[in-house]
């Protein structure tokens, strides 16, 4: 039987990979390892074969290479028995046409894979006159589409060319055709998605509302740059606006002829979601507990944790090593990582105020906790002295009534 091949555009690095072993299996061989150790997400890219070579033709690059040759030398490798075989190194997204991705798939650390449900053509363009001093609505007005009463800033996450966070005056279909049409900072083609949420994780707070003031202050003014350099790593797809299905939203992508946009599936797995640190309880829109006093945290608590008998205290020692462990499945151990303590499924109050007064788990913005690796250390190393002290005693006192009592 003939085996079937691939031809797959990585996003961020731009590569392109022929391979043998199947978006699955090639997503598995490409992972650096378990998610509880390292950071690699990646959206992964099934491009049109036809035959043993692309089924469309790259963007022309001046001719310091030959991509489509590269392209049919790398399919043909993996033809002969190669498993895989890079046909470019670099900036595959820039030449590569939209209408060459048969499939996109976001890819965890792990090598978990979510296929993306079929594109949905949202609009064409077809003005392309712009100069960077235009308003919103003048930019509204070139798509054809109405000009909205107000307009509240929406955050992006740019993917390719680069990766980088703005906030922005426009709807996605305008940022598209303003990002691929103004002079200077235009870009050839562009992916991107919106956030349902700010990333405190990844630039502090101030950046954020320093761009909303700004915003604010210049109706003219359409965008504002939060901060440049990864992100894909750095923010849970849970995150992505459309996740949940009760916003629009998914990945975006396009170039000065128009935008589509690849959703999520109507019901994201709950194996795969519960990987990225969602509620174990459920999966997509799963409900979540809200028992909190009002302007308070149920876990915090500045009279520390009660008085207990040894018995219950060993069964909240036995707690706190489960939360510990579920921090650091979870790569919770810094600030760009912190979790709410709801997404880990974690209700123990008394084991988790202890932790918090221990300062082992470390309070971030918006009610994110991290774990801090070295006073957990500290903590186990001082339970095991604890309780190699309790054994001395235990042998003297066995000891001793063995002698003491003829």
């Amino acid at each position: 039987m003939r085996t079937e091949i691939n031809l797959i555009l990585n996003i961020p690095n731009g590569s392109v990979t022929a391979t043998s072993l199947g978006v699955e299996g090639y997503a598995r061989h490409r992972s650096p390892g378990s998610g509880k150790h390292f950071r690699g997400k990646t959206i992964m890219i099934d491009l049109a074969l036809e035959g043993d070579r692309p089924a469309f033709r790259f963007y022309e690059e001046g001719g310091w290479r030959d991509a489509a040759g590269d392209a049919a030398a790398a399919l043909a490798a993996v033809r002969s028995g190669k498993r895989t075989k890079t046909a470019l190194s670099n900036d595959g997204f820039n030449i590569t046409p939209l209408d060459a991705y048969r499939g996109i798939f976001l890819v965890k650390t792990g090598g978990s894979v979510l296929p993306l449900a079929p594109p949905r053509r949202l609009i064409d363009y077809l003005k392309h006159g712009c100069h960077e001093e235009m308003t919103p609505a003048q930019v509204a007005r070139s798509i054809d589409r109405p000009v909205p009463e107000s307009r509240a800033p929406r955050l992006f996450m740019i993917l390719a060319p680069i990766q980088f966070l703005l906030l922005t005056n426009l709807a996605p279909e305008e940022y598209a055709w303003y990002a691929t049409h103004r002079p200077g900072k235009i870009f050839r083609r562009l992916m991107f998605v919106e956030l349902a949420a700010e990333q405190p994780q990844i630039a502090a707070a101030s950046r954020f509302s320093d761009a909303r003031e700004k915003l604010a202050a210049d109706p003219s003014k359409k965008t504002k740059s939060i901060v440049f350099g990864e992100c894909l790593n750095d923010v849970p797809f849970r995150d992505w606006a459309g996740y949940r299905g009760d916003v629009p939203g998914g990945l975006y992508a396009g170039d000065r002829d128009g935008l589509s946009l690849w959703t999520f599936p109507p019901a994201v797995p709950r194996t795969w979601d519960r990987l990225d640190g969602r509620d174990r309880r459920g999966g997509r829109g799963a409900s979540r507990r809200r028992d909190n006093p009002p302007g308070g945290n149920p876990y915090k608590d500045s009279e520390g944790e009660e008085d207990m008998a040894g018995e219950e205290a060993a069964i909240v020692f036995a707690i706190q090593k489960k939360i510990i462990g579920k921090f650091r499945d979870q790569c919770a151990t810094d600030p760009r990582q912190a979790m709410t303590l709801e997404s880990l499924n974690i209700r123990k109050r008394v084991a988790v105020k202890s932790l918090i007064k221990k300062k082992i788990l470390v309070e971030a913005p918006d009610d994110r906790f991290y774990l801090d690796e070295e006073a957990a250390e500290e903590l186990f190393k001082n339970r095991r002295w604890i309780f190699l002290i309790v054994i001395i005693f235990a042998i003297i006192g066995l000891l001793a009534a063995y002698f003491l009592n003829p």
